[in-house]
């Protein structure tokens, strides 16, 4: 069972030192910085379900000297002074935070023989909120390294410094599903024992980063429209055999039919991509950009990709075909068949599949052609010939 660890020190001349009350929050940094990068879904700054304001806990401005506050200079003790006065912005103003959970009242034993009581952060469940993350608010949550006992001596106590800020250490599940999230990024510093996080149903999120969370079991980013390029990059950080990524929703996009450009998603990490077409079928690709003839102009079709950098779900975009560039179109699939002893000949200027009848109607043979010339043996007899874009042609080979 993982020993736990708590944070009994105050900071005083860059010394933590434990104080004589209580109770005391670890995470109450995190939930304020959370709550201040966010707005509801009208704009509007985020209250407590008790309507209390958000306090910061750092300093801001300047010192009695003039001079400004160091960076993350804190209010008081960090985590502590979480009593039930929510009129100086700490204790209840926290605790009855819409989504906010807590595990309340942990015993921990001080070297003096007291014990201090402890609230710790245990998850956060914001889903369908609605909620919208300010674009200069960026949110990056770090579980500081645990650090050996240190016994620290003030006046006629003594302390042990056990860790710094370990504002993860309770730290279950993260939900932010239904909502406009920007940026966030995790590091557990492989000691927070988080095991879900999903940030599904975000369609404006661009960056997620998951680092050392040694306990995680999945991270969801479905119904994001994500690429597939996109969902590559997020997970440089989270483990495949992890990321829930399909479906991906709605991903449209509109292309000419001499330009379909799918060259982000063509290879990833050196492996190509495979790509299922429906509703019609490229004739020219060249570093995953596709050409369609003149005739599929107007048409809706889907492209399916997969790959295994990524794992092993497809996630598939629905593409409106265009005019060609610059009105030149890619010349419609055209075929020339002759025979010539038991030898049938095709002549294409597209890849096609070819589908040979007799008249009776039984499938006698089905071959795929490339662009250019390709032949096939049959016995004495009259054929049909049928190609995929539906042009017949009657033979005879004698």
């Amino acid at each position: 069972m993982r020993k736990l660890f708590f944070l009994v020190v105050l900071l005083v001349s860059s010394v933590f030192v434990a104080k004589a009350d209580g109770p005391w929050f670890t995470g109450q940094n995190l939930v304020y910085e959370l709550v201040s990068a966010v707005t509801d879904k009208d704009g509007n700054a985020l209250k407590t379900v008790d309507g209390y304001d958000i306090t910061p806990l750092y300093k801001t401005g300047v010192d009695e000297e003039g001079n400004p506050y160091e960076p993350g200079s804190r209010i008081n003790d960090s985590q502590t002074d979480a009593d039930d006065n929510p009129d100086d912005g700490f204790g209840a103003a926290f605790w009855d935070y819409t989504g906010v959970v807590w595990v309340r009242d942990i015993s921990v034993p001080w070297e003096n023989g007291n014990e201090g009581k402890f609230w710790g952060l245990k998850s956060i469940d914001w889903t369908d909120f609605g909620y919208i993350q300010k674009a200069d608010h960026p949110i990056i949550w770090q579980q500081y390294d645990v650090y050996d006992p240190v016994i620290i001596e003030t006046g006629n106590d003594k302390y042990k410094n056990i860790v710094q800020d370990n504002d993860l250490e309770f730290l279950e599940s993260l939900n932010f599903s239904g909502n406009k999230f920007i940026h966030f990024e995790l590091d557990g510093a492989l000691f927070c024992p988080v095991t879900t996080i999903n940030f599904s149903n975000n369609p404006t999120l661009e960056t997620l980063v998951i680092l050392n969370c040694s306990e995680l079991k999945e991270v969801n980013i479905t119904n994001n429209g994500f690429t597939l390029a996109k969902i590559y990059e997020i997970s440089q950080t989270v483990e495949t055999s992890l990321l829930k990524y399909a479906p991906q929703g709605t991903i449209a996009y509109s292309f000419p039919t001499d330009a379909v450009d799918l060259s982000a998603d063509a290879t990833l990490d050196k492996t190509a991509t495979t790509i299922v077409w429906t509703g019609a079928q490229p004739v020219f690709e060249e570093n995953g950009v596709f050409k369609f003839a003149a005739s599929d102009k107007g048409k809706t079709i889907t492209a399916e990709l997969s790959n295994g950098v990524v794992g092993s779900e497809s996630i598939t975009y629905t593409i409106t075909l265009t005019q060609a560039l610059n009105g030149i179109n890619t010349p419609a699939a055209e075929q020339k068949v002759w025979t010539a002893g038991k030898q049938l000949f095709v002549t294409s200027n597209t890849a096609e599949t070819m589908h040979i009848y007799t008249m009776d109607g039984r499938l006698v043979k089905q071959q795929n052609v490339g662009a250019g010339t390709s032949s096939v043996a049959l016995d004495n007899s009259l054929y049909l010939v049928r190609f995929d874009n539906g042009a017949v042609r009657k033979v005879l080979i004698k």
